[in-house]
Order: C-alpha cells, then sequence, then structure tokens
C-alpha cells in the first residue's frame, strides 16, 4: 500500500510538523486503534491554525462518541476520540452524530445498516464543508466513510481542498467482518489519492 510519493512508518512524536510540509499536500495517517492518529492529526492543526490562521480550515469530525460500557465491549477503554481543537474562533468545526457499527451490532446485517445511517449523516456534513468553500480541509476518522460508501464520492469532496490532513482506521483489532474488510480494502485504495502516508 503506497501512497502517491510513498508510505512512511513512523511514531507520531517523529512526524514532521513544518506546515511547509502539510500545506498544498495531502496527508493520510494510518494505524491500529490507540496509536495517536487523531492526537497527531491534532499537532498538524496546531500547526497549520499557527501558520494560515483558523479562518481557511474545516475540521470534518466523523469520530463516534462511544460510551465507556461500549469500549469495555472490546477491552479497550480508551477506544476512538474526537478532535481537540486549538482555537474555534474562525474555525469551522463539524462533527457527526455518528455510530459505531461494530460496538452497537449484534449481526453483520445490523452493523451494516449502522454503516449506512453514518453515510447519510457524513454526506450532510461534507455538503455542509463543500458550501463552506474552506481550503484546508481535516478530516478525522475517515475510514467511517468507507464501511458503506464509495471512494468516488469520498475523493470529490477531498479535491475541494488545496490541503488535506485525514487519519483512519487500519488494523484488525475490530475484527474481520464484512464491514472491516469493506473499510481495510477503501482505505488501502484511499491511500493511493494523497501525497503522503504516515502508517503508526
Amino acid at each position: 500500500m503506497n501512497g502517491r510519493n510513498g508510505q512512511a512508518f513512523a511514531k507520531a512524536n517523529q512526524v514532521s510538523l513544518d506546515p511547509g510540509g502539510i500545506l498544498d499536500r495531502r496527508t493520510l495517517i494510518l494505524g491500529e486503534v490507540n496509536t495517536g492518529k487523531t492526537t497527531l492529526c491534532g499537532r498538524m492543526l496546531e500547526a497549520l491554525v499557527r501558520e494560515t490562521g483558523p479562518d481557511r480550515i474545516c475540521v470534518v469530525d466523523l469520530a463516534p462518541v462511544i460510551p465507556v460500557h461500549l469500549a469495555r465491549k472490546i477491552g479497550r477503554s480508551n477506544i476512538g476520540g474526537r478532535m481537540r481543537l486549538p482555537d474555534r474562533q474562525g474555525l469551522l468545526y463539524l462533527p457527526g452524530e455518528i455510530e459505531p457499527p461494530r460496538l452497537i451490532s449484534e449481526t453483520e446485517a445490523q452493523a451494516l445498516a449502522a454503516a449506512h445511517r453514518n453515510l447519510v449523516e457524513i454526506g450532510r456534513i461534507f455538503e455542509i464543508f463543500t458550501l463552506s468553500k474552506r481550503d484546508i480541509l481535516f478530516v478525522n476518522d475517515i475510514s467511517l466513510h468507507l464501511q458503506a460508501g464509495g471512494l468516488a464520492a469520498l475523493t470529490a469532496w477531498l479535491a475541494l481542498a488545496g490541503t488535506v490532513v485525514a487519519n483512519g482506521y487500519y488494523g484488525r483489532s475490530l475484527g474481520l467482518g464484512r464491514i472491516s474488510i469493506r473499510e481495510r480494502r477503501g482505505m488501502e485504495v484511499l491511500s493511493e489519492f494523497f501525497d503522503r502516508v504516515i502508517h503508526l
């Protein structure tokens, strides 16, 4: 799996936060649960807010809010997480009402139905981004779209921004059901759309 300029394997604290390496490029951060994907994305957001100010930036946050009892279901108390924002004033922040399909479902059919409900919400959020005309886009948990959605719509939204920083799940700890397999394959193809792929 290689992005357009290859894939880098790194720890979150080893990745350069130089705005020159982020602006006008597409950066995708991949990894297992709790590897620091969202934290690194947040640090890049802070770097660009300092460099460009907040008025050009939109953050699409697709991370589900996961209750403690659901996190315990898979033995991970700190799974998931929304972006921490350095300064909301002027920054367009678009959180979604997203469900965690694998955690709330007892069957594959239930999980797929939840993923399709999410897809409607994700489309609504990206429509707001489209109308915003912001040219710097951050996406937290981009892999949620790929559980039921296609790559064409997603890449069309991403192409509207000159700078994209996104993170997503790419692992095996959440199981290998149909949704997980679809999500993993989608992330592998999506990586080709990006200039830089960082695997944590």
